[in-house]
């Protein structure tokens, strides 16, 4: 073999060359990962602002769509009042005549309540104090009737304001005769002979809650509901029945929700007749949500030099926000994995450009060990913090999901009566013609505890409340002898510990102290970085009637989700941490009619699913299941970082001694795997197997080095400065594998 010598200047040159072949490399590599930096953040925010924007834009385009309809529908109703009014005022009919004219239009027009005439004093007839000619859907039948026979009208604010004001939309009222809240048009009609004297007034009404059934058909996704304000902002319609009822305007709900001052700012907004958004996302209930506002045009009008119209409000959920239902007007606009695995993306970039950059900065081309230690180190930590943030932003996604496939949410009252309201509706389209009975029933749970990973012991209380007309009208559904009024599915067992009942004036409640062995249907795949929701699913166990269990949400201080309604203060579950709590409801078809024949109830029923999200406590995933593993690797590494080659006969190691040591290192690493699925029952390979897997190739590889490294076939990168590449390579390794099986299971 020929051997060149090279002289001292010649070397120099040499590595000169190789320095600065390495830096231009690093330097252009470091450029284009920034750039990469640059088109990924720039490429991520830009799908986000477009998502964002087409989301709104939808979002708004349905408030518009919502209030068009509604407007298109009160346009009628206006129709039909004015066309009544030219009637009046050119003589067209005689009283009969007009009367026939009301019947007609009460018949051919369900929604009205109310319509016809009332005159002022004596203008009928002078020997007439009052007089009216109405038509009214009086106790579900439809009849001519006399207000006059019941109150004087003249001493109300709605007969009062339509002389005053001319043609305009009546705030909700109390009807006397009618007795229930009802809105309205009116409008004043004059002498056929003398236009400037008036009559009084033409009007048709309309119960509130066929207002309520308009606001409640429109689809705006899950849970995300509608709202109807009048000119002073006096709920038309709210799907908590009560601010109906009681009449209350939209800044009381402000005032009830701690002052929110951008609600109020919205509201005053929306009865001057603007339409848009509130600025961000705002806090109702511990929720966030987002409200856009339409008027409704045929309602607006001038008061006091002011415009003043109804508006729609259109009100969605922060969570549900880009993924919302299918059956939506608003589509599936935005992707948040999309945005996830982009931001993971623009992440992987900036770890690449900080490593080249690292590399300039250190000099670590220049081939100093000092150096190369700094960049291996520095690069070990970007790639372990890479790993969390995927981690993270996995864990960060899955806390935003709540229920999913065939699964509505229950945030409240409002979204309940609008879940009730479609229920209704399937049912009528499927001709089920029986009254839907509502059966409140309530969960407080005490205790919870893993019994193996597939099976769950808990402990509370689940109570119910039946109305007396429900007692009264279907003792059938009623439990008696203290038997339950329910049936929980997952029970694998369930006990009743003690038995309670209380009466009210308006309806009995029962409760039920119980404890139950569960089976639910956990996912362990991402183990040890998991969440994992117990379900616990109830119906009520009158299978041949129309019986649907529904959240007693009054029984609750708090309902939101974050506030975890239904747990004890105390509740905790050991190496879990409790993130939330909520109900909602889960769709299930049966394939049997349990022997009932013509069991209209077992297809597409809705199950009361309580539910309890838990992520696994980091601490003691460390302590369980991460410790040995990384004593380990931290051993390993120091086997081959005190493994030297002396020079001579004598070795500080050989091959047998690095064979030896990583038996027993894989023989450590196989028990605490075993111990580890020993506490986990599934199928299949999981994230912590993976990683399991990385480290029994680490240690082969550890060892094949080390082996080669104290042999004597000297080859060259190996002997180099004591093995020193694959001292350096180590850490970086391992994060490079466990990035990559952390894509795969995370991404």
């Amino acid at each position: 073999m020929i051997k060149i010598d090279f002289s001292e200047q010649e070397i120099n040159q040499l590595n000169y060359r190789r320095q600065k072949l390495l830096f231009r490399l690093s330097l252009t590599l470091c450029l284009v990962s920034f750039v990469l930096v640059i088109l990924m953040v720039y490429s991520y925010r830009r799908e986000k602002y477009q998502t964002v924007k087409k989301v709104h834009e939808q979002a708004k385009l349905t408030a518009k769509n919502a209030a068009l309809e509604i407007d298109k529908r009160l346009i009628k109703l206006k129709t039909i009042v004015k066309s009544l009014e030219n009637d009046l005022s050119v003589g067209k009919f005689n009283e009969e005549q007009f009367g026939k004219k009301l019947k007609e239009i009460s018949y051919t027009n369900p929604e009205i309540w109310t319509v016809g005439v009332v005159y002022q004093p004596f203008k009928f007839d002078p020997s007439l104090p009052l007089y009216s000619n109405l038509y009214v859907n009086k106790e579900g039948k439809r009849q001519f009737f006399s207000i006059e026979d019941s109150y004087d009208y003249t001493q109300h604010e709605w007969y009062k304001q339509s002389l005053i004001k001319g043609e305009h939309w009546l705030e909700p009222f109390f009807g006397d005769a009618t007795k229930a809240l009802i809105t309205g048009f009116a409008i004043p009609f004059y002498r056929p002979d003398d236009s400037n004297q008036k009559l009084g007034i033409v009007i048709v009404t309309i119960n509130l809650e066929e207002i309520r059934e308009i606001v409640s058909s429109l689809k705006l996704g899950k849970t995300g509901f509608g709202f109807l304000l009048s000119k002073k902002g006096t709920f038309i319609s709210y799907p908590q029945q009560k601010y109906v009822t009681e009449q209350d305007t939209i800044f009381d709900l402000a005032k009830e929700f701690n002052n929110n001052e951008q609600l109020r700012k919205m509201g005053e907004k929306a009865i001057k007749g603007v339409s848009g958004k509130t600025i961000d996302f705002i806090e109702i209930n511990e929720q966030k949500v987002l409200i856009f506002y339409e008027p409704i045009p045929s309602t607006c009008s001038s008061l006091k030099g002011k415009k003043r119209c109804w508006s729609l409000g259109v009100t969605f959920f922060k969570d549900e926000f880009f993924v919302l239902s299918e059956d939506t007007e608003i589509s599936k606009k935005g992707d948040t994995k999309s945005l996830r695995r982009k931001l993971i993306w623009s992440s992987l970039a900036t770890v690449s450009f900080l490593f080249f950059l690292s590399i300039l900065i250190f000099g670590a081309y220049q081939g100093s060990v000092r150096n190369l230690w700094t960049v291996s180190s520095w690069f070990s930590v970007l790639l372990g913090v890479e790993i969390g943030f995927i981690i993270y932003l996995s864990l960060t996604e899955q806390g935003q999901q709540l229920g999913g496939k065939n699964q509505v949410l229950l945030r409240g009252p409002a979204s309940l009566n609008k879940y009730l309201h479609s229920h209704e509706q399937l049912q009528k389209r499927k001709k089920i013609q029986e009254e839907l009975i509502h059966v409140p029933t309530g969960f407080f749970l005490k205790y919870l505890e893993y019994r193996n990973s597939n099976k769950l012991y808990v402990t509370g209380y689940i109570w119910q409340k039946y109305d007396n007309r429900i007692i009264e009208d279907y003792p059938d559904v009623v439990p008696k002898n203290k038997a339950l009024g329910f049936f929980m599915h997952q029970a694998i067992e369930f006990d009743v510990t003690s038995y309670f009942s209380h009466e009210e004036d308006n309806y009995k409640l029962f409760g039920w102290n119980f404890k139950a062995l569960l089976s639910q249907n956990f996912n362990y795949y991402k183990f040890p970085f998991d969440s994992e929701t117990v379900s616990i699913q109830l119906r009520h166990n009158a299978f041949d009637k129309n019986v649907i269990l529904v959240p007693d949400f009054d029984a609750y201080n708090l309902i939101s989700p974050s506030s975890k309604p239904g747990l004890d203060k105390d509740f905790a579950m050991p190496g879990w941490n409790i993130k939330r709590s909520f109900f909602l409801y889960t769709t299930k078809s049966d394939d049997t009619n349990f022997g009932i024949e013509d069991n209209k109830y077992h297809q597409d029923f809705p199950l009361l699913d309580f539910r309890v999200d838990m992520q696994r406590d980091f601490f003691n995933i460390f302590v369980i299941t991460l410790v040995i593993p990384m004593i380990v690797v931290i051993l390993l590494f120091l086997i081959q970082w005190i493994a030297i080659k002396k020079i001579g006969e004598n070795k500080s190691i050989t091959p047998l001694d690095m064979i030896r040591a990583g038996s027993s290192l894989v023989f450590i690493m196989i028990l605490e795997q075993i111990n580890v699925r020993q506490n986990i029952t599934t199928s299949g390979i999981i994230y912590i197997d993976f990683c399991y897997f990385i480290f029994y190739l680490l240690i082969l590889a550890v060892v094949i080095n080390g082996a080669l490294f104290a042999s004597d076939l000297n080859i060259r990168w190996i002997e180099y400065k004591q093995n020193l590449l694959a001292k350096l390579l180590f850490w970086p390794s391992l994060n490079i594998l466990l990035l990559i099986v952390t894509l795969f299971i995370f991404y």
